[in-house]
């Protein structure tokens, strides 16, 4: 059996239960006998937000992407490391070329409205969450961000 084969199985049965340090170290194994793909770095981006280094996530998930340019789970992997790591004006670009690309997608237009909401531009997140909230994908979540932007910017009624 391919030994890259071999370790790969082994890093997805990691993935699967969780054991996601014992996942990277499996995929990083793949990695250095020479199996790259999109699927291995795209698992080992997942593996790497979820023990909290959104470095390491961020270059895998590129690697995915540059691989599998077409995967757009790996271009949400790389906005979420941006949520991690702070990087709220570079989570809002990748977002806008989400969009471009799915311009029906609720769950593009939410993180894209809280990362507007953290770099200050309230009423272009506003707007975000109001296109949400008018396509029919509002939750308690969106609705209490979008008043609590409207009651901070004296936007109410009498």
């Amino acid at each position: 059996m391919n030994r890259s084969l071999a370790w790969g199985n082994l890093g997805l049965c990691y993935f699967e239960t969780e054991q996601y340090p014992a996942a990277i170290r499996a995929y990083s194994k793949v990695l250095a006998l020479g199996g790259a793909d999109a699927t291995t770095y795209g698992l080992m981006g997942v593996c790497a937000n979820n023990v909290n280094d959104p470095i390491a996530a961020e270059s895998a998930f590129r690697m995915a992407a540059l691989l599998d340019p077409d995967n757009k789970d790996w271009k949400v992997g790389i906005a979420e490391s941006f949520f991690k790591q702070r990087r709220y004006t570079d989570a809002v670009a990748l977002f806008d070329l989400l969009l471009a690309q799915d311009p029906n997608n609720l769950d593009f237009w939410m993180a894209q409205g809280k990362a507007l909401a953290q770099t200050g531009e309230v009423m272009r997140a506003a707007e975000n969450f109001e296109l949400v909230d008018r396509l029919g994908g509002s939750t308690a979540e969106s609705l209490y961000a979008l008043g609590d932007i409207y009651s901070k910017e004296g936007l109410y009624g009498p």
